[in-house]
Order: structure tokens, then sequence, then C-alpha cells
């Protein structure tokens, strides 16, 4: 039945809190997405660290963007040969500078990206320069996101990362967010139709 709807698409996500098994090669898992949430304590206030950027358009930060994909499904699935992956993760960090929801660090150290909606916000993208991890910029940046959020009346932040991150993961773990949802992402690659795009 999936296989009949999907024919006309050339990449398809299916999302499940499931293991599934399928008998087609053409679908793989291609991520175990981890949603994590807290609580803000809006009781307090503290001074912003790293401000909201509001430069000039600089492709250090499309060089961020792609780096906070690294172990994006995106980027982990093979069969995405044609620059989707950049194409994706450029368009997301230009929006949200455009949107002016970036905080970046100094020296273009790392950057964050949040949203808010209502009473809850969440992160986009995250990065810290390879160069620079273990520094705790990782942890200045979430801060940085949370006291934003705070100040636009936002009570609950939620941060999305995959499994084998485990550098976020610890990271958002040490700051005080708790798992709320884990959901396997697989991809259904109809090779048939791909070869008749790039042909």
């Amino acid at each position: 039945m999936f296989l009949e709807e999907a024919k006309v698409f050339q990449l398809a996500y299916i999302f499940s809190e499931k293991e599934l098994c399928f008998k087609s090669s053409e679908i793989i898992l291609a991520d175990t997405k981890l949603t994590f949430e807290k609580e803000l304590d809006t009781s307090r206030e503290c001074e912003d660290l790293i401000s909201r950027y509001q430069g000039n358009w600089d492709k250090r930060l499309l060089y961020l963007a792609l780096e906070s994909g690294r172990f994006s499904r995106f980027k982990v699935d093979s069969r995405l040969a044609h620059g989707e992956f950049e194409k994706l993760y450029g368009s997301w960090v230009l929006k949200a500078w455009e949107n002016q929801t970036l905080i970046v660090a100094a020296d273009y150290s790392g950057f964050i990206s949040y949203s808010t909606d209502t009473s809850s916000a969440q992160i986009g993208l995250i990065a810290v320069d390879a160069c620079q991890q273990g520094k705790g910029i990782g942890k200045l940046l979430v801060q940085s996101a949370e006291r934003k959020a705070k100040s636009e009346a936002a009570r609950v932040m939620k941060i999305a990362t995959q499994a084998n991150n485990s550098a976020a993961v610890r990271l958002y773990e040490k700051l005080g967010y708790a798992l709320v949802e884990r959901v396997l992402v697989y991809h259904y690659w109809n090779r048939k139709l791909k070869d008749r795009i790039h042909s």
C-alpha cells in the first residue's frame, strides 16, 4: 500500500515510534530523532551573554549550518548525493538570518537559531566550530536562546537531535532537558524516479 502511494515521490519519510521491518531495499532507517523539553524558569532574569545576530550575511554562517547537520538524516543518507543536504541547511540558516533569530558566538565560533510560538519555543540549528568544541560555547548558546525565548513569553523550550549525536544529548541532559519523544525516521528512495530525473 505504502509503496503504491509513494511511487510518485522521489523521497518519502516514514515516522514510527516502533522499529519497522521492510522487505524493500529502498527503505532504510535514516535517523532516530530525540526530542528534549525543559520548562523555562521565568522567575529569574539573567543578562544575555551572547546577543542576537544583526550583522550582514557571512559565509561562516553557512559553514556553521552545515556543521550543525553532521548527524542529520539528510547528511547520513548517502543516496542524497546532489547537494540536497547543503541546499536544505543553507535555506534554513538564511531564513533564520532574515528573521533575526540567530544568536552567534564571538568570532563565529558557534551559533544557534530558535523560534517561538505562543508559550513554547524551539531550537532550530545549533553548531560549534569543530576547533572550538569543548569550551562551553554550546552551553552558552542554549542558555542565550532560553533567555531570548523567555523574553518573548515562552515557558517551554524544545530541542530535537539525533540519537547518534551523543555530545548534544549529553549537553541537553546536563542543562536539565528531559527526553519526551523518540521517533524512528525511515527514508523511502524511489530509485526508478530518481534515475529518470537525473538521466
